[in-house]
């Protein structure tokens, strides 16, 4: 599990850097709409760092690992309500993603000497 987990953590990263670089793409002009949309990207790029801080630091600092449990929970709830207004496929990806990453590390954080 210990593997899937960075894994997972490096597809939320590069998924959010994918969702920053399309954005001139999708987008013809910079509105308050468009600093959302990047706001989003932004998210999933700051989601994966502390991710990897937590398991970097073996789990062992509980400031970084409740952080880490609180915004991946976070993460997950945002991403549930989003799918509810647009479905779009790359949506339900992210959902999942974010689903594997979230108990992933509620799991690990239970498991004695997990990261070692």
């Amino acid at each position: 599990m210990k593997a899937s987990y960075k894994i997972v953590t490096y597809l939320v990263i590069i998924m959010s850097l994918i969702h920053i670089g399309i954005t001139p793409i999708i987008f013809d002009e910079f509105t308050m709409r468009v600093g959302w949309f990047i706001g989003v990207g932004l998210m999933g790029i700051f989601l994966g760092f502390l991710n990897i801080s937590y398991w970097r630091t073996a789990g062992n600092d509980e400031l970084i690992k409740w952080l880490c449990l609180s915004a991946n929970i976070i993460a997950l709830f945002y991403s549930i309500l989003v799918i509810t207004v647009d479905q779009d496929p790359q949506g339900f990806f992210v959902v999942a993603l974010f689903v594997y990453l979230t108990f992933s590390s509620i799991y690990l954080s239970n498991v004695a000497n997990s990261f070692n």
